[in-house]
């Protein structure tokens, strides 16, 4: 037997006979030990006693083993330690009997005592900790179960250490003792807030731990004392506290022994719902404030104290009680469910000044965010709400705090591009506390929820008609990749017009550049067990070339499907299925041609998701993605021509828009959309300027009132300052709700705006309806037909992707366009050479031209050697272009593989003759010839 065992045996027979002695007596009648037979103590009593005297040298014992073994046997115990513990369960069992209530009277400072006494014995070394969960996350792991991570005791020890500390509490709280310490620290801190010179440290420190180190006080501070939860509002709250925890006793057992180990690797059973009353915090935000200008205050009149003497206690106390927290999480939320302040801390410890110590970041916030997450989604619900109203200043504050966090937990690991830094619960759990207060900023600013029905109708009638098994689609993505809190908040990040905080200052670049997205994209696909963390469920903190890459690995995840699928049914002797999309068009008739060759495709929607195969007839060439990005710029050039008829230039705006008086079949819309889907299919870029907006609308939304001034800015203008307008609209502006337009041929146009009122003058009352359907009219329903068509297009080639869930769009738009700046020194640090060097004459010859061109000349440049003028979203660097040394032929021109952005450059050695045979090749550069 181990040293440690033998101790542990020697405590519990020294308990165990002072119990006996305390009871029962020793026998002897002429005994005249104080601790010996007292008549009117009862077993609860006599067991919290004895716990209390074992560690007092100069108590005597007197009973004997002969006489414990006499008094056990009477009694019907079976003797030895057993009987000590079973005597008390059937004294507390009595106790239930005789008074129900008592049952369930101060569960929370009972298991705070079970938590207190086991951390005794694991720092001793007497009990062993078995938890699978790293240090700094608090002890808790990252799956969302309750009660999935404790310390490992022995039944046996368990059941002793429940009977005595359930005795020890009782009498305590028939004294009301733990209450009066309450009110003892709730003074102290009213002293501190009211600057009391008088106030010593050891005083204050006394009352900061007390407070901050209990769940029941922390919640309690400033509240009105008539909302404090006191030991007459438990008392009345005990039958409803058993309601709801009755569902649940079989857990209780996952706080000791055996149980505990076996719970941990479940999932949790535990259900919400209606049945957990959680309101918003109540503690009163002004005296936290207060609190915080009195400890600055009292630090520097306490000089003589350490300078963070004060923050240190608070930051000590705010972790014991997280810890208490993320070792009795049942408890915990049973204390929820009784206590209407419950979720006071956590707005109460985020406010505190000690969080701003760089001591809070090792010793606060990550046990801190680790109980944040694991609350039920209607407390952090809660929260949410509570944190809206704060102003974008102090959000923003705690939103740096996290990201700080963040940032010290990868400098801390050392984490670098070659380490899979995925497993880190820490970064899980700081993720997923930025998410609340990423929907904090998104409910408290300006948002509009404004779906456009008939189009997303429409699109689906669509989809039904090619594709039955697309039905889902929306719903499956929306279930792996949308967080659960935002589904029950029903929060759409497009629903947000302006957000509390920018939603840059939630992206963590540090972090963004370790991922590995090809390996979180298959944890995504496992995500609906709930065990693997994806970051795809956050999108809000990942950088837009990350969002790329996470769309581009689903989308050449089905390529790949289909390409197995055609070999498979090549094998198995069945029609010979194409892994291609292969499109054979003639250059001066490339729409029609293109138009009747996809609609032969659209039979079958995943014909859209194979890669595009494009040949131009009568000239050689294999596609490798320079022809693709040939036709999608050629295509674009061609619809968009105003003499085509499908779109019209807004000159005031230099966008292009919808043809309400298109003569052009719903084809012709559909195509371009279809040419879109393709793009993003085949990451090629599109030279095209649309208003933002209508990437807005091929999200699912309307516009509205605030996007016109991007395509209409004069009328914008003028709707504004109607909105504006402080005289009488009736009178002065003479208006009504009826719209006046022409058509291409010059024919006069009316609309009324509100069909059951015709000829309606415009009021101050009635001028924001007037703006609303104005906007509604030029902007949707004038051009129902065609932007349906178009939709129609781009969901055909789309739907089965997560885009909606993953952009909005600004970042759609340059998804599909790309960045117009041109900086072409970024080329010059990441280009690549072959027969070259950096240093030769040709190479620095051939930089010092380059930025020398005009802006056209760039563009063109551009076009030359990637087949675009549209810069990808990461930059110039992203291209990596290559320059390749092509003989020396002076007649030669520089030509280019666009598949592989590779120019072949002869070496000159003149630099204008070098500078000559550039700009002719970059002019001259449409088509494919033979090199």
């Amino acid at each position: 037997m181990s040293s440690s065992s033998s101790s542990q045996d020697e405590k519990r027979t020294k308990i165990e006979r002072l119990f006996y002695q305390l009871k029962d007596g020793c026998g002897d009648a002429s005994c005249q030990n104080v601790y010996c037979g007292k008549p009117d103590i009862d077993i609860n009593e006599a067991a919290a006693t004895a716990l209390r005297l074992y560690n007092d040298e100069n108590v005597r014992i007197c009973i004997s083993k002969q006489r414990i073994e006499q008094v056990s046997s009477n009694s019907g115990g079976g003797g030895g330690e057993n009987s000590v513990v079973q005597n008390n369960q059937n004294a507390v069992t009595n106790d239930r009997a005789a008074d129900p209530n008592e049952d369930e009277l101060m569960d929370y400072i009972v298991c705070r005592r079970l938590a207190e006494e086991e951390e005794e014995m694991q720092t001793s070394g007497s009990l062993p900790t078995t938890s699978k969960c790293p240090p700094d996350a608090g002890g808790l792991n990252t799956s969302n179960s309750v009660g999935d991570c404790s310390s490992s005791t022995s039944k046996l020890e368990h059941k002793h250490t429940a009977a005595r500390v359930r005795a020890k509490t009782k009498i305590e709280i028939e004294d009301e003792g733990y209450f009066n310490k309450q009110a003892e620290g709730y003074k102290v801190i009213d002293r501190l807030i009211n600057f009391d010179e008088s106030l010593s440290f050891d005083t204050l420190r006394v009352a900061l731990t007390t407070i901050f180190a209990e769940v029941l006080s922390a919640n309690n501070l400033f509240v009105p004392e008539k909302e404090r939860v006191t030991r007459q509002m438990m008392v009345k709250n005990r039958k409803d506290l058993r309601t709801i925890v009755a569902p649940y006793e079989s857990q209780s057992r996952a706080i000791s022994g055996e149980d505990c180990a076996r719970h941990s690797c479940q999932k949790s059973d535990f259900r919400f719902g209606s049945m957990s009353p959680f309101s918003t915090p109540t503690c009163d935000m002004q005296q936290v404030a207060r609190l915080n200008t009195a400890m600055q205050w009292y630090k520097e009149k306490h000089r003589a104290e350490p300078a963070t003497a004060v923050e240190c206690v608070i930051l000590e106390a705010m972790k014991e009680n997280l810890t208490y927290l993320l070792k009795s999480k049942l408890n915990f939320l049973r204390h929820i469910h009784l206590n209407s302040n419950a979720l006071n801390i956590f707005p109460l410890f985020l406010e505190n000044i000690a969080m701003m110590n760089p001591a809070a970041l090792e010793i606060v916030i990550p046990p801190y965010c680790n109980v944040l997450v694991h609350l039920p989604l209607e407390a952090q619900q809660r929260l949410v709400g509570f944190w809206k109203d704060l102003t974008p200043e102090r959000l923003l504050s705690f939103v740096e705090l996290f990201q700080q966090q963040l940032a010290y937990r990868v400098l801390m690991q050392g984490y670098t591009e070659e380490d899979d830094f995925h497993n880190d619960h820490m970064i899980h759990i700081m993720v997923k506390a930025l998410h609340l207060l990423y929907l904090a900023s998104v409910v408290g600013g300006e948002m509009k929820k404004v779906v456009d029905t008939v189009a997303n109708n429409k699109s689906r009638d669509m989809l039904e008609r090619y594709a039955a098994n697309q039905n889902n689609q929306d719903e499956e993505f929306r279930y792996l990749w949308v967080h659960p809190l935002a589904r029950r908040m029903n929060i759409d990040r497009l629903d947000s017009i302006k957000p509390l905080i920018p939603p840059h200052h939630f992206v963590n670049h540090e972090v963004n550049k370790l991922l590995d997205v090809m390996a979180d994209y298959k944890n995504s696909r496992t995500h609906e067990s709930g065990e693997i963390f994806s970051f795809i469920s956050y999108s809000f903190f990942l950088t837009l070339p990350n969002k790329i890459h996470y769309l581009f690995c689903d989308v050449q995840k089905r390529m790949v499907i289909l390409r197995q699928y055609s070999r498979l049914s090549a094998y198995l002797g069945s029609s010979l299925i194409s892994q291609t999309l292969k499109i054979r068009v003639r250059r001066a008739n490339i729409i029609n041609d293109t138009l009747l060759q996809l609609e032969l495709h659209t039979d079958g929607m995943e014909n859209f998701n194979k890669q595009l195969h494009v040949e131009f007839e009568g000239e050689e060439g294999v596609d490798e993605g320079g022809l693709s990005k040939e036709f999608f710029m050629i295509i674009v050039e061609k619809m968009l021509t105003p003499d085509h008829g499908v779109f019209i230039y807004e000159q005031e705006s230099r966008l292009f828009w919808f043809n309400m008086h298109s003569f052009e079949s719903e084809s012709q819309y559909r195509l371009i959309g279809i040419i879109l889907g393709l793009a993003i299919n085949n990451s090629c870029i599109l030279n095209i300027s649309f208003p933002r907006f209508i990437y807005k609308k091929l999200l699912g939304y309307k516009a509205v009132f605030q996007d016109m001034h991007q395509l209409y800015p004069v009328f914008y203008s003028s709707l504004k300052s109607l909105l504006e307008y402080e005289g009488n609209v009736e009178e002065d502006l003479i208006l009504t709700f009826t719209v006046e337009y022409s058509d291409v041929f010059g024919i006069r146009h009316t609309h009324e705006l509100k069909d059951d009122q015709p000829g309606l003058v415009v009021t101050n009352e009635n001028r924001k309806e007037y703006v609303d359907l104005y906007t509604d009219w030029l902007l949707n329903t004038s051009v129902t037909e065609q932007f349906n068509a178009f939709r129609c297009g781009f969901d055909l080639v789309c739907s089965s992707t997560p885009i909606k869930f993953l952009f909005n769009a600004e970042e759609l738009e340059l998804l599909i366009c790309g960045k117009e700046s041109l900086e072409l020194e970024e080329l010059e640090k990441t280009a690549r050479y072959d027969g070259f060097t950096e240093n030769c004459q040709t190479i620095k010859d051939f930089w010092a031209i380059v930025s020398e061109l005009s802006a056209d000349e760039r563009k063109k440049f551009l076009v030359f050697f990637t087949g675009c003028d549209r810069v990808p979203v990461g930059g110039l660097a992203d291209l990596k272009m290559s320059l390749v040394r092509n003989g020396d032929k002076m007649d030669s021109l520089p030509t280019a593989h666009t598949c592989f952005n590779v120019i072949l450059l002869p070496d000159y050695n003149n630099k204008v003759l070098l500078k000559e045979r550039l700009l002719k090749a970059i002019s001259y550069s449409e088509g494919f010839g033979l090199l």
